[in-house]
């Protein structure tokens, strides 16, 4: 090296001297970079605590990564693991003596933090109450920092975090060189998730319908690219901006912090849900049965039957008043088919109001539109008479008061018509209910 012959002899037994500004004059002969500072500026990844002066430089093994815009970017395995994180810290802007970091105890602490607000649809856009709170504008999910921390002599750092978490990684070390603390912190690093495949997720599902409804939620998808956070792999929220989130879109109750990123909890959390709503559709005829409203129902029907004038029955023959006086209209159970409709309706969401005090489900009780009387099928001389389902038009669905529909009004038709295993829709042709049907099931 040129003017190496310049240098002055190294002695082992001196402590290193450290600066506090690299731009002090340079020993006579020394090379540019010794300071820490090489031309150019420092690469992508690498991490000093400050431009000048001493300090510890952080960088990744060999071969990690790079996002899109050129730092560092570690990722959750699809089963899914943390990564673990490997690092390699020295000291640089040591201007006399030899490289201190063999010897020298670096002490670290390493966290992962996230915020939605960079993320697709991650940013609240309308004010919503939920029963358990209220999410308002610009309000994004927000997850506590998980940490790790500890010593290590030599620059080789290893970190394992315990739970499943991505976002924003930072890593802070310092060490005492000279009788100088010097600190070091990384900017711009990662952590991105990972989505299974549509089999793994479809063998963690409870059946095709609910694959059939993840498909519709989110493709099966954990997490989606997020632009501004270098393209990384983030939690995929819910295109509504209500911060729903992961494969089952899960949005009411409120997703926990592992569901954000663990998509097996995601998953779990979304078969409890899907279980719950099929208990409540099992129970709704007999919801509506014991209502108010429809005893009312029943009371005007048994009183055009005294009157001779009954309401129209499929099948019904003539009988007297008297023994037609006490008639039980029974509200058929759902069948089959019914209840896994009006599953699939409670998973998207039950909203609206159905007239007898609970919320609008897939299927209502069918009335005369002119007269507002209990449709009816069976023979009343015989007291076998019974209400009858019918499928609530897309059209009937509620709306915002600006005239939005809430939800997807035709989110059943829109869930049968999916290939389970493909998440591709059907042709129409191929399928039993098209949208805005107003047909009984």
């Amino acid at each position: 090296m040129a003017g190496a012959s310049h240098r002055p002899p190294t002695d082992p037994t001196r402590r290193p001297t450290v600066v506090q500004d690299q731009t002090q004059p340079r020993a006579p002969g020394q090379p540019q970079g010794t300071t820490g500072a090489t031309p150019g500026g420092p690469t992508p990844g690498a991490a000093t605590a400050a431009s000048k002066g001493p300090g510890i430089r952080i960088d990744p093994l060999p071969g990690v990564a790079k996002a899109s815009d050129g730092n560092p970017l570690f990722s959750i395995t699809a089963e899914p693991k943390m990564p673990v994180i490997e690092i390699t810290a020295r000291v640089v802007g040591i201007v006399t003596g030899a490289d201190p970091t063999p010897t020298t105890e670096f002490e670290w602490t390493a966290e992962v933090s996230f915020d939605s607000k960079n993320c697709p649809s991650g940013v609240v856009k309308k004010q919503h109450k939920w029963h358990w709170g209220t999410y308002k504008v610009g309000e994004t999910r927000t997850i506590p920092a998980i940490t790790k921390a500890g010593k290590s002599t030599g620059g080789k750092i290893t970190v394992k975090f315990d739970e499943i978490r991505g976002g924003t990684l930072t890593i802070a070390v310092k060490a005492t060189v000279g009788g100088v603390v010097l600190k070091g912190e990384t900017k711009g690093w990662r952590i991105q998730g990972t989505n299974p495949s549509r089999d793994v997720v479809g063998q963690a599902l409870q059946d095709d319908t609910h694959r059939k409804i993840a498909c519709v939620e989110s493709s099966m998808e954990q997490f989606k690219r997020a632009k501004h956070e270098g393209d990384a792999w983030y939690p995929k929220f819910s295109e509504d901006a209500l911060l729903g989130v992961g494969i089952c879109q899960l949005t009411d109750p409120r997703p926990t912090d592992d569901q954000v990123w663990d998509w097996s909890a995601n998953v779990e959390a979304g078969v409890n849900l899907y279980n719950n709503k099929r208990e409540q559709a099992k129970k709704y005829p007999g919801q509506v049965a014991r209502s108010g409203a429809y005893l009312a129902l029943v009371r005007r029907y048994n009183e055009k039957l005294m009157k001779g004038t009954p309401p129209a029955a499929a099948g019904a023959s003539t009988a007297t008043p008297a023994a037609m006086a006490s008639v039980n209209v029974a509200v058929p159970e759902f069948t089959d088919q019914q209840l896994e409709d009006d599953t699939i309706r409670g998973f998207n969401g039950w909203a609206g109001k159905d007239g007898f005090g609970n919320a609008l489900h897939e299927f209502r009780i069918q009335v005369d539109p002119a007269t507002k009387d209990l449709v009816v099928e069976g023979n009343p001389a015989t007291l076998t008479v019974s209400a009858k389902w019918e499928r609530v038009p897309a059209a009937d669905r509620p709306r915002t008061q600006d005239g939005k529909p809430i939800g997807d009004p035709n989110y059943v038709s829109d869930v049968r018509n999916r290939d389970p295993k493909t998440c591709k829709a059907r042709a129409w042709g191929d399928f039993p209910i098209a949208p805005s049907t107003t047909a009984t099931a």
